[in-house]
């Protein structure tokens, strides 16, 4: 039978203070043994005992920290596990989606008095608006100004992709009716259905679109939250606790029905992906309310600022109540090519819903008329300069369809034009005026009257106030 091992003798040769020493620390003479074969040298023994001291205390403290902590810990894990089959089960990311694609799908056509027969597809008429970095007192408020030429070609793709723009947030400021509002629902639809075709098979192949860019691979920032900043005025003026995630829950529920909790729109935030998509910030009519709207924003801006801010307005509607860490960019109006684009595909998708003739006869019968509508614009400059403006565009065509004959009788487009621009339009979107269009048309008609006597194309602000002051009495 084996001897039990027994230390190494030379041990015992250590001095007197280092052996009481060894003892008193509670070192086995296996461990003195084991170090000796080392180290002989007194001072090294010294060192690789106060290592194992260390080691031995270490070991006993880390066991009784994790003895306290492994309840609270295993209770935590187990509710972020919790959470996270919740999330993956849950219903809020369905809903949330659906309440995107049914809210923004429809191309809004609100306060038109021609509309179609049937609602449009957003996507299938959708044509991409031409932005460009500049000054915001540089944007120009003329609906009708063509864009200048080299026009820098240029989609809002491009900047939501861009590694120099990658934390920046961006406003867009555009005229009236130069397609700021479409924009944003595009980018919230197209990023609420990235993997959908949105439009059907055969339609998509002939439509002049189909070859548009989409949402960048790249891009850090594609979970969309569309907001109309006029439906949160009363919230964001009387309710100093109000936040984004409480505007979407609140939007949301008041749109569609659906909750979707706050805490879980929250949590989107904070993984810091998301892409804020506000409009509007002009519609809010005063100036010191507009104000207050634009601290909320620059608030939001700063809590969440991780998320990429994407912000819509007129350049009336913003140059007096700017955002800071922005970058300006100006929405232009269509060239050529982007008139001849929308014309056919609106064509198509009118086609399309209104008829179950084969393709090919769409094709043919929407290219004809698109044929003809274009001619028109060419033949008339006062018309061709009308059409570079979207939504004057949207009047044109649906004026056209009706076999209105343009230019010849113009006259029902420009009073078209003048009622939508007027109210008609803010009325259909509930958002509140102080004049009515009566009012607005006896001012406007007074100054109209006065500018034409004098051969004037312009007029001060002093003299156009002198003018329209009697008409306040009325």
């Amino acid at each position: 039978m084996s001897q039990p091992a027994t230390p190494d003798s030379s041990w015992k040769g250590l001095p007197p203070w280092l052996s009481i020493l060894l003892v008193t620390l509670g070192l086995s003479a296996g461990g003195m043994s084991i170090i000796l074969q080392w180290a002989k040298n007194p001072w090294v023994v010294v060192v690789w005992v106060l290592v194992y001291e260390v080691a031995v205390f270490m070991v006993g403290f880390l066991g009784k920290v994790g003895k306290e902590l492994y309840d609270p810990l295993a209770n935590y894990m187990a509710l972020g596990i919790q959470r996270r089959l919740q999330e993956i089960f849950s219903r809020s990311y369905r809903d949330y989606y659906i309440y995107l694609v049914e809210e923004h799908k429809i191309f809004d056509m609100k306060g038109l008095s021609k509309p179609t027969e049937h609602d449009l597809e957003l996507e299938w008429v959708f044509v991409d608006v031409c932005i460009q970095p500049l000054p915001a007192h540089r944007v120009s408020v003329n609906l009708l100004e063509r864009p200048k030429q080299p026009q820098h070609n240029h989609t809002i793709w491009e900047y939501l992709s861009t590694d120099e723009l990658a934390n920046r947030h961006l406003v867009i400021l555009g005229a009236p009716g130069s397609g700021k509002t479409t924009l944003l629902k595009h980018l919230a639809l197209t990023l609420a259905q990235p993997k959908k075709n949105i439009q059907p098979k055969k339609l998509r192949q002939i439509l002049a679109q189909s070859k548009k860019q989409q949402r960048p691979k790249k891009m850090r920032h594609t979970f969309p939250i569309f907001l109309s900043l006029h439906d949160h005025v009363e919230m964001i003026t009387t309710q100093p606790e109000y936040s984004l995630s409480m505007a979407v829950q609140e939007h949301v529920q008041r749109k569609c029905q659906r909750t979707i909790p706050a805490t879980w729109i929250e949590k989107h935030l904070k993984k810091k992906h998301c892409l804020i998509l506000l409009d509007g910030l002009d519609e809010v009519a005063d100036l010191n309310t507009r104000l207050k709207v634009v601290e909320w924003v620059q608030m939001q801006m700063h809590v969440y600022g991780k998320n990429r801010f994407v912000i819509a307005s007129r350049p009336y509607g913003y140059r007096d109540n700017r955002l800071e860490g922005v970058t300006v960019l100006d929405a232009q109006n269509f060239n050529n090519e982007q008139i001849e684009t929308f014309i056919l595909n609106w064509y198509l998708s009118t086609e399309f819903r209104n008829s179950d003739i084969d393709y090919a006869n769409l094709k043919r019968r929407a290219s004809e008329a698109t044929k003809d509508l274009v001619q028109r614009l060419y033949q008339s400059p006062a018309l061709s300069k009308l059409a570079a403006n979207p939504l004057l565009l949207t009047m044109i065509v649906t004026i056209h369809r009706e076999d209105i004959k343009l230019p010849e009788r113009r006259v029902e487009l420009y009073e078209e034009i003048c009622n939508v621009f007027l109210g008609t339009r803010y009325e259909a979107r509930s958002i509140p005026q102080d004049l009515s269009l009566a009012q607005k048309q006896r001012i406007l008609q007074q100054l109209a009257y006065f500018m034409m006597m004098q051969n004037q194309r312009e007029i001060a602000d002093e003299d156009a106030q002198e003018i329209i002051a009697p008409c306040w009495h009325l």
